[in-house]
């Protein structure tokens, strides 16, 4: 005899899903990115704790790309991220 969960991924994940889609409608793709962006910045919850650290030690690892942006700004940090894989022993 299996014993009941006390905890449903599932559906969980397809409560937090529907709440999702109520809270973002009517709202655009950048309104949606803007807004996760703010809760995650603002929210003291463990995840958004860890997003900010990530966010800060990617900042302190991105090369620079002497203020450029865009394709050019790209092909720096591939240089300088295919230069560190160079000189470090695989």
């Amino acid at each position: 005899m299996k014993k009941a969960k006390a905890f449903d991924c599932v559906r969980f994940k397809d409560e937090l899903q529907a709440r999702l889609m109520r809270e973002y409608k009517g709202l655009t793709e950048e309104q949606i990115r803007r807004r996760t962006a703010r809760k995650l910045a603002t929210s003291q919850s463990p995840i958004a704790k860890l997003w900010r650290a990530l966010q800060v030690r990617d900042k302190k690892q991105a090369p620079s790309t002497g203020g450029r942006t865009g394709p050019k700004a790209a092909g720096v940090r591939r240089a300088a991220k295919q230069s560190r894989r160079m000189r470090s022993p695989a």
